[in-house]
């Protein structure tokens, strides 16, 4: 298995969990996130990917996220996304890249 895919998979597994958004509207830059679940330690993820230039999404991973800090765990980008009091964090991706972003 390519080492490129194992944080993907791992995301999958551990951590997308709880309601989705959606984050589709820019020709180069989309996200989604999941607001994770109570019974899942940590869980809750987001996910933002560019066919272009490097970019940065506000998104919504729920309020129980509040001052949580979350980092890339595909290594990616090395930017901490700190959760602000409403749930929203401003997420980073490097031009023709993904990043998966957890709780750290």
């Amino acid at each position: 298995m390519s080492r490129s895919l194992q944080p993907i998979l791992k995301a999958r597994k551990d951590f997308a969990y709880g309601t989705q958004h959606d984050y589709i509207n820019h020709q180069d830059v989309i996200g989604w996130t999941r607001e994770g679940v109570t019974d899942r330690t940590k869980s809750g993820l987001a996910t933002i990917m560019s066919d272009g230039p490097g970019g940065s999404k506000w998104m919504y991973v729920g309020k129980r996220n509040a001052g949580e800090v979350w980092k890339d765990m595909t290594g990616n980008n090395g930017r901490l996304v700190t959760i602000n009091g409403d749930g929203w964090g401003e997420f980073f991706v490097n031009g023709g890249s993904v990043s998966i972003y957890t709780q750290q």
